[in-house]
């Protein structure tokens, strides 16, 4: 009970019945119409965004209000517009107040549970691009690669929506696009792996991209550790030495007076793969910035 209380889903249904449990007795009790306004009020403005409870909430009274005047002065006498606007305000002042004081949304653990799952996707899938790049397991990387896509599709979107907490828009949004970005720096380095490169090209940089398949684990598991509000026992350790030693190993092997049009194509695909490696290091570190 205590992890479903967690669950904002859980959190939003719980309010709606407590809600109604308000609106329901006042229906009975100081209603003007006693036709239901109060309560259908009450839930209208309740239909709301993961942390957009005030704003949207007030943009539903509008739209219900926009509804119940036009329709009472077209078919209902004008007395009859007070006595529902009495209860359509009632109502919504109660699921208005309902939605931000019983059980207010926990966005930072709805976000902290969806970003997880993707950051594990994300360990699994780079390991998968560098056996396809060194051992040609395309199979593994499609996997993964459908396994990465089916996660992002969970990323919490309504950090985008209109009326979202505006303390909180900067740093969410900015960890959200972050998140993303590493996603497309992976896409980006599936194309480029897929190339066949030669066994000599390849065995120049294994050692150090096989350690950089470690330290990506060990970053981003350390990563997780923080969304999870534990302690690390040790300090993070990026990539950047062994990113080092693949540029530098990969230009030795590199022919001088370089030129695309004169270069076998693996070394330019081969480079463009590094300066993905590089592009992912920053994003990760980037990360590490948004949890601060």
């Amino acid at each position: 009970m205590k992890k479903l209380i967690k669950v904002n889903a859980a959190r939003h249904s719980i309010r709606i019945l407590c809600a109604l449990g308000i609106a329901l007795p006042l229906t009975y009790y100081v209603s003007a119409t006693k036709q239901g306004w109060l309560p259908f009020a009450t839930i209208i403005v309740m239909f709301t965004a993961t942390g957009s409870a005030l704003y949207q909430g007030l943009l539903r009274f509008f739209l219900i209000t926009v509804i119940v005047v036009i329709g009472s002065l077209i078919f209902s006498p004008t007395y009859l517009l007070y006595m529902r606007m009495y209860d359509v305000v009632l109502g919504a002042l109660v699921g208005i107040l309902a939605n931000i004081v019983i059980l207010p949304d926990r966005v930072d653990f709805e976000c902290r549970t969806a970003f997880i799952p993707i950051l594990q996707s994300y360990v699994s899938y780079f390991s998968a691009l560098v056996a396809l790049l060194l051992q040609r397991d395309l199979l593994g990387a499609e996997r993964e690669k459908i396994n990465v896509e089916k996660k992002l599709q969970q990323l919490p979107e309504w950090v985008y929506e209109v009326g979202f907490d505006v303390t909180l828009q900067k740093g969410y949004r900015y960890f959200f696009m972050k998140v993303g970005q590493i996603g497309e720096v992976l896409f980006a380095m599936h194309h480029l792996a897929r190339y066949p490169f030669s066994d000599e090209l390849l065995n120049t940089i294994r050692e150090p991209l096989l350690q950089c398949v470690i330290r990506v684990e060990q970053f981003i598991v350390a990563l997780i550790r923080v969304l999870e509000l534990k302690k690390l026992t040790e300090g993070i350790v990026d990539f950047g030495a062994e990113l080092m030693e693949i540029e530098e190993k990969f230009k030795v092997i590199v022919p001088p007076a370089l030129e695309v049009a004169e270069v076998a194509k693996d070394y330019v695909y081969l480079t463009e793969f590094i300066y993905d490696l590089r592009d992912l290091r920053s994003s990760l570190l980037r990360l590490t910035e948004a949890l601060r």
